[in-house]
């Protein structure tokens, strides 16, 4: 989808500037996820068994999820040791232990990645100790490069056709490029909500170029 562009003439130096905006819809090709689990006991083995069978039942619903390849880039484990903490006030103690698993994952399957996400309910229900505050998936853009180019053709196309359009309605016509700035890439969500634009694998390329041609009769 090609914007509009805007032009400014300056009638004594006989030139025009334009910009050139292209935008496109595009998908998110790599979905990164980290999901923290706890895993509380007072026995430090117990614990870490009750984390690996919860990991366990995580790589489970990957597969019903439809995310066929093993996704965790990396995993984080930590211990928390309450022992030396005081009782509280009516004399209870929490576990001694705590270990903290955050499962880093890097995916291509967007939609199984998706569907996992809305399972954090389901999770919980069994018997998983998952952080429900883990923050949502992130959606990336991996094929930049390819996609900045053919935006960068349209817009330069869109400002190139404004300037000739303004130069026959002026009867002037265009002699040269006198300098260009050249935008950047963006990427927002494809609902417009501030913010969340990493959380959405929909979303909008936006490319925009600025460009001054010259002009004579």
């Amino acid at each position: 989808r090609l914007a509009g562009a805007i032009g400014v003439v300056q009638q004594a130096q006989r030139r025009i500037t334009v910009t050139g905006v292209a935008e496109q819809p595009v998908k998110g090709d790599m979905a990164v996820w980290e999901l923290r689990f706890w895993a509380p006991h007072d026995d430090l083995a117990a614990a870490r068994a009750k984390l690996d069978k919860d990991l366990n039942l995580l790589r489970g619903m990957m597969q019903q999820s439809g995310i066929t390849e093993n996704p965790i880039m990396r995993e984080v484990i930590t211990v928390r040791d309450a022992g030396v903490q005081p009782p509280a006030m009516d004399g209870s103690r929490p576990p001694r232990y705590t270990l903290q698993s955050r499962q880093i994952m890097r995916s291509t399957a967007i939609s199984g990645m998706a569907a996992l996400h809305g399972r954090m309910a389901e999770m919980v229900g069994n018997g998983l100790g998952v952080d429900t505050g883990s923050p949502p998936p992130h959606y990336q853009v991996l094929k930049t490069e390819t996609l900045q180019q053919e935006l960068q053709a349209l817009a330069t196309r869109q400002a190139l056709a404004s300037a000739q359009q303004f130069a026959a309605e002026n009867r002037l016509r265009i002699v040269g490029v006198q300098h260009a700035v050249q935008g950047k890439l963006t990427l927002r969500g494809a609902d417009g909500i501030d913010g969340n634009d990493d959380e959405e694998s929909d979303k909008i390329a936006r490319f925009s170029i600025e460009v001054t041609y010259q002009l004579a009769e």
